[in-house]
């Protein structure tokens, strides 16, 4: 009895003495939950740290350990949610990066698919590089007609010879991945 009035009195040599008696179990205890060494011995110095800078007072050793082992357990489930929601967390960031690596990587190939287009574009005669700019920009043909002053049979004849040229200077797999990007481009 002597022993747990000096460590409701917080004498320095009890609690020493406390310490070396219950640590090592206590860590055992702990480790059930968690199944990491460290992580144990923190929870335990944690709980121990807590209950030295409470007020709390106990009146038999069966109360104190009861009270030490139910902290434990709290502490360990505290502990496994908590790294719980870090990983939950971690593993939705991972998830954020691969889809933001797969989205850039999409952006970058339209990017350059637009670049070489553009690039072939501008090899065109006069009047086809106009059409297909303006249908670039995403003007009907009917609208690319009346802002040239020019027939929707023209424009329909002119893009397809512009097509033609195209699908020759960069192969067909390259103008259909490029129209189906701008095909996303103007959805």
């Amino acid at each position: 009895m002597e022993y747990l009035a000096a460590l409701n009195k917080k004498e320095l040599k009890a609690w020493e003495d406390f310490y070396k008696d219950y640590y090592a179990s206590l860590c055992s205890y702990a480790y059930r939950f968690v199944k990491d060494a460290d992580c144990s011995e923190d929870i335990i110095q944690d709980t121990l740290i807590s209950i030295w800078r409470s007020t709390l007072s106990f009146h038999s050793e069966r109360e104190l350990a009861n009270y030490l082992y139910k902290s434990v357990y709290i502490n360990s489930m505290q502990h496994l949610r908590t790294q719980n929601l870090h990983n939950a967390h971690l593993l939705r960031l991972q998830k954020e990066v691969e889809v933001d690596d797969e989205e850039s990587l999409a952006l970058s190939v339209r990017e350059e698919l637009i670049r070489q287009m553009q690039a072939v574009i501008r090899e065109l005669p006069e009047q086809r590089r106009k059409i297909m700019q303006l249908s670039l920009e995403g003007l009907s043909g009917k609208e690319i007609a009346e802002q040239l002053g020019i027939t929707i049979h023209t424009v329909k004849t002119q893009k397809s010879k512009a097509f033609v040229y195209l699908r020759k200077k960069m192969g067909s797999l390259s103008l259909l991945l490029f129209i189906s990007c701008l095909s996303l481009k103007n959805l």
